[in-house]
């Protein structure tokens, strides 16, 4: 994939993550009242179904085969001709920018992982198979994405009660067994590629609030009883100064008193759970199909049989709408875009070469404009792949004539370059 490519495909990725993670954000709020806090935290599962969605073929028809086209516009005598292309690539700095940033992001979090892992100490296996460290700040904790282990405090046989020390364990483990850890990892990933998206970093906060909700929750419906000693082991946690990027523990950015207060209230019922569950999906289904639907369908050059270009042009006449036309050519294919217009005949021939001077990738376009079979203009553009250009002509102002102008926007991508 070209550089250009991959720029559109980010672009595309930002903007469906950005939608799914503002819906998400509405709703995450009357998903927890209406059907529990396990409901709202599997809300979030939208966002990895836009961005997937996304990337799939898009759908609608692909270009004609046919080399002509027509169109039928206003026109007057031109005067002058302009041109507008770059054989020049900014799609390239563009690309090596964000990829700076993703490794600088993720440099980042890496430093802040071995940072905690270090303050750590010395792990000691207990006879319960979690591991107790030699600090207290930010423990109990599930960490580890490939060797997953719960760590507990130095002190924690001392500050917690039998009982504390069960619900504690418990927590953890529902993160094990869920792939909490898994999925924060993905988060990380994800800010690391979209670093530069402010909402994916703030969205971040408030999935591992719905996490640590969704997982009292959890343990309050295997503990029943057991409210009021949860509540309190929650007090007696101490809470983390910073998080753990890959790591699930108590305290982290999460209100307290939010927890608490989600005590006091009944556990959602079995209908209850599965009514959110049925809206949950068909929340995915509907904003992944959303983000399908609503990408450009120019992937097709991508399945273009060997030394065939797709040409996309976009033409405006004046300020009349602008119209449209796909289709698929050869390298020195003559092309006539012909049409009759205010008593008389116009016709834009064209042929599209490859590769210009010591510049091989280039696709270049020549034009030549007729009015009555005379030639009026003969402008010609160059582009890479992918990339658009544009022709711009006008009627010379001081003729004195209706100033009349043309916009062509046209793409021209090879066979081959979406892969």
């Amino acid at each position: 994939m070209s550089a250009a490519g991959v720029l559109r495909t980010l672009l595309e990725t930002t903007l469906a993550s950005s939608a799914a993670v503002l819906a998400v954000m509405v709703l995450r709020g009357v998903l927890r009242a209406g059907f529990g806090a396990r409901i709202a935290y599997a809300a979030w599962s939208l966002v990895p179904a836009a961005l997937v969605a996304v990337l799939l073929p898009a759908a609608g028809e692909g270009p004609t085969s046919a080399p002509a086209l027509a169109f039928v516009a206003e026109a007057s005598p031109w005067a002058f001709a302009s041109e507008e292309g770059s054989t020049t690539n900014p799609a390239a700095w563009l690309l090596a920018g964000w990829l700076v940033g993703a490794v600088a992001t993720g440099l980042w979090f890496a430093a802040r992982q071995r940072g905690f892992w270090r303050a750590l100490g010395h792990l000691r296996l207990r006879d319960d198979g979690m591991y107790q460290a030699e600090t207290v700040a930010g423990l109990p904790a599930a960490v580890g994405v490939w060797r997953p282990r719960i760590i507990v405090p130095m002190d924690f046989d001392v500050r917690y009660d039998e009982e504390e020390r069960v619900l504690l364990r418990e927590h953890e483990h529902q993160h094990l067994v869920r792939g909490d850890l898994r999925f924060n990892a993905t988060v990380v990933l994800l800010r690391c590629l979209f670093w530069f998206n402010p909402l994916l970093h703030y969205a971040a906060r408030h999935f591992r609030q719905d996490q640590e909700l969704s997982c009292d929750q959890r343990v309050l419906a295997r503990h029943p009883a057991s409210r009021r000693t949860y509540g309190e082991a929650m007090l007696k946690t101490q809470l983390a100064t910073q998080p753990w990027p890959l790591g699930c523990h108590w305290g982290f950015c999460h209100p307290l008193k939010e927890r608490i207060i989600m005590l006091k209230q009944p556990l959602p019922s079995f209908s209850r759970w599965l009514s959110g569950c049925v809206c949950v999906l068909a929340l995915t289904l509907t904003g992944g199909y959303a983000a399908w639907a609503a990408q450009p369908n120019d992937a097709v050059a991508a399945h273009l049989s060997a030394g065939r270009i797709l040409v996309t042009a976009v033409l405006r006449i004046n300020d009349d709408e602008p119209t449209t036309t796909t289709f698929v050519t050869m390298p020195g294919q003559s092309l006539v875009i012909d049409g009759s217009a205010n008593g008389h005949d116009w016709a834009i021939e064209g042929t599209v070469a490859r590769g210009v001077g010591n510049q091989p990738d280039v696709l270049m376009f020549h034009s030549t404009i007729k009015r009555d079979g005379k030639v009026v203009a003969t402008p010609r553009i160059g582009m890479l792949s992918g990339q658009p250009g544009m022709i711009r002509m006008g009627a010379d102002p001081h003729a004195g004539g209706e100033n009349d102008r043309i916009e062509l926007h046209i793409t021209l991508t090879a066979a081959g370059a979406g892969t």
